[in-house]
């Protein structure tokens, strides 16, 4: 074999990785896969977020939802029914939206998922001895809502029955998802707007993790 057909062998490989690479990573960019931020809220929560923000804000993945669950399942199956103490399980923030540009008042709305810290039959209302005040709601015998006021500041939770594969039998109710969103951006007064894209994005958790118990998460609020 003569030194040009090395070379032009070579390069012909060479060539045949650089198409090969793009081409993962054309897939791994790929615009027309939505974001955790897009699965998460739905497109009409995007554009709540876009038509409210009152400046232009950026939104970032934080992580990716299978590590939430891995993290959510090792919680539940380390989690002991016979041990007093509390949990301290730690959530993770899965999608943000923050402002940018000159403006000194800056802004966030973000949501956390995780092993909640509190059994799903927690009295809540009992936390008024910490915050302003605390509202709960019911929405099926799977799912609780609650929304929380700090002085002004609100913090949207929701609780979602979700056993683990090979966890206590008692580990729904023990340790249950939850999810939680904070919103300092959009401006929006409505606790009924957060809930439901809150509620929106817990049903898109729970599509991931797979729960044995398949809780049923609605689309929509209750009606009161």
């Amino acid at each position: 074999m003569t030194l040009n057909s090395k070379r032009i062998i070579a390069a012909s490989t060479l060539a045949g990785l650089l198409i090969a690479a793009t081409a993962c990573d054309s897939e791994k960019n790929d615009s027309s896969s939505p974001s955790i931020c897009e699965r998460l809220l739905g497109q009409s929560g995007i554009e709540w977020v876009k038509r409210n923000q009152g400046q232009e804000a950026d939104s970032s993945d934080s992580t990716d939802l299978k590590d939430v669950k891995e993290s959510f399942y090792q919680d539940a199956r380390e989690w002991d029914p016979g041990n007093d103490k509390t949990p301290t399980f730690l959530s993770t923030e899965v999608c943000r939206f923050s402002t940018h540009g000159k403006s000194t008042e800056q802004g966030t709305l973000s949501l956390s998922y995780g092993a909640s810290m509190l059994p799903f039959d927690y009295p809540f209302n009992k936390e008024e001895d910490i915050y302003s005040s605390v509202s709960v709601v019911s929405v099926n015998s799977d799912v609780k809502l609650v929304t929380r006021d700090d002085d002004g500041t609100f913090q949207y939770s929701v609780y979602v029955k979700c056993q683990v594969a090979d966890a206590s039998p008692s580990q729904e109710q023990g340790v249950p998802i939850e999810g939680t969103m904070r919103d300092t951006l959009t401006g929006d007064t409505d606790a009924n707007t957060h809930l439901t894209y809150l509620l929106h994005s817990a049903r898109t958790v729970v599509e991931d993790f797979s729960c044995k118990n398949e809780p049923s998460v609605p689309t929509q609020l209750p009606s009161h």
